[in-house]
């Protein structure tokens, strides 16, 4: 049998293929690709400018399925070359809008560092300075990258291969939903939604699928190369306003739909079906909080009915609880992302401490379902909802996968990786003494 893998020539000018930048093609991986039959070209960063120009002329082609890239040190020394910055920065920029996954050794983020490693200083190169250690941290933390750090070219591997047959499948979407959680039945039905939603009005082929765990459910979107993870973000944020449009002035949207020469007749019905959808949900929504809030209360008359006597406190904590639960805002809004309480009880409170603490407990808990936060993961999400940009949705729910030991190994591991290396691109946007907690609390999760 003919091989059917090889790298990329002048020939596969219009084939999709990957692009590995430095020494990402190991073994393992190269060997799946040779299985799927998928094409890949190779191009080396600790090289020429001429080499760097063909690089750029690659990403013009427009046809790159997924970037793989390795930065070790000596990759990172002909980067920040003074006469390389700016196309480093171009390179990330362009990067950036492809699907991709860059590996860094975990050493460079202070991770159990070892100054003899001979997977990111091999002995044949020298150390960053400190100075360029800084400048490299920086570059990266202006960048939305998927970075994840590596201990071993072993575990590069296996989280390279996860990558590519999550990419060849078409993963755009993955959420985790803890049972329990406040609208976490509603934000199921709004995914079902947006599916529909992308292949009857924006006619794209997508298919979504599901698994439960003990804790919690996770859905999953899958898509053709018509929609590609990185448009996820604008998608959802024009069915967001289809959803809102739908409801307040469902003739407008049917006009809308009606310029759209693929749907013609098909638009009132599109949009009769959404509005309904949607004055359901919001039945859904109000009543599922207004659960949650009587739910809260009876916890609090059990647990502090002999710590709370008088009237007037009584009514300043239903009052403050009722501030806590996060309001409705819209459909799509409202359940995107995971609820958190909408303003500090501790600000709200005036009363004894240790009510506070426990009132605060007890709104969380029902607020995020049956996983039960570490201050550590909670720490991290309050981070991700600050500087998680794009990929809030994919965080958000990497951070409960890895407090859910049910969830696939394979889920958790790639979890791990991208909230280390979200952790480490952040620069000084984090505290150096809260992202070393948190990376050993993540390091100290599946041990390894």
């Amino acid at each position: 049998m003919a091989d059917l893998f090889r790298e990329l020539d002048d020939s596969d000018a219009d084939e999709p293929f990957y692009l590995f930048l430095g020494d990402a093609d190991r073994e393992g991986v190269v060997s799946q690709l040779k299985t799927s039959g998928a094409r890949y070209k190779r191009k080396m960063l600790d090289s020429s400018v001429e080499n760097w120009r063909s690089i750029f002329r690659i990403f013009e082609a427009e046809n790159v399925a997924g970037v793989l890239m390795k930065l070790p040190a000596h990759s990172w020394l002909t980067m920040l070359h003074p006469g390389r910055v700016a196309q480093t920065r171009q390179l990330l920029g362009t990067i950036k809008e492809l699907d991709h996954i860059v590996f860094i050794h975990q050493s460079f983020f202070g991770i159990e560092e070892d100054p003899e490693d001979e997977f990111f200083f091999p002995q044949r190169w020298k150390r960053l300075s400190d100075e360029q250690e800084m400048q490299a941290k920086e570059i990266l933390s202006e960048f939305d990258l998927n970075v994840v750090p590596y201990r071993t070219n072993a575990e590069m591997t296996v989280i390279a291969l996860e990558f590519l047959d999550e990419n060849h499948r078409g993963l755009v979407l993955r959420l985790y939903i803890p049972n329990g959680r406040l609208w976490g039945e509603e934000a199921g039905k709004v995914i079902d939604l947006f599916k529909d939603y992308l292949r009857r009005v924006k006619g794209l082929k997508v298919k979504q699928e599901k698994y439960d765990t003990p804790k919690g459910s996770v859905y999953e979107l899958y898509g053709s190369d018509e929609l590609p993870r990185t448009d996820l973000s604008r998608e959802f944020s024009d069915f967001t306003d289809f959803m809102n449009t739908v409801s307040s002035d469902p003739e407008g949207a049917v006009r809308l739909l009606e310029s759209n020469v693929n749907l013609g007749r098909q638009a009132e019905e599109i949009v009769s079906k959404f509005a309904k959808e949607a004055k359901r949900l919001q039945i859904d929504l109000k009543q599922d909080r207004e659960r949650k809030l009587l739910s809260i209360r009876h916890r609090l008359e059990a647990d502090l009915s002999e710590v709370v006597q008088d009237e007037a406190e009584w009514r300043l904590i239903n009052a403050a609880v009722n501030e806590a639960i996060p309001a409705l805002s819209g459909v799509a809004e409202t359940v995107g992302l995971l609820p958190s309480p909408s303003s500090s009880l501790t600000q709200i409170l005036n009363v004894r401490p240790q009510i506070i603490h426990h009132v605060d407990g007890v709104v969380a808990q029902e607020i995020s379902g049956d996983v039960i936060l570490s201050r550590e993961a909670r720490e991290l999400i309050d981070l991700v909802e600050k500087h998680g940009g794009t990929r809030q949705f994919e965080l958000n729910s990497d951070v409960y996968q890895l407090e859910d030991e049910s969830a696939k190994l394979s889920d958790r591991r790639a979890a791990k990786g991208r909230l280390l290396g979200f952790l480490g691109a952040l620069g000084k946007k984090a505290p150096d003494m809260a992202a070393g907690l948190l990376q050993a609390y993540i390091q100290s999760k599946l041990g390894f």
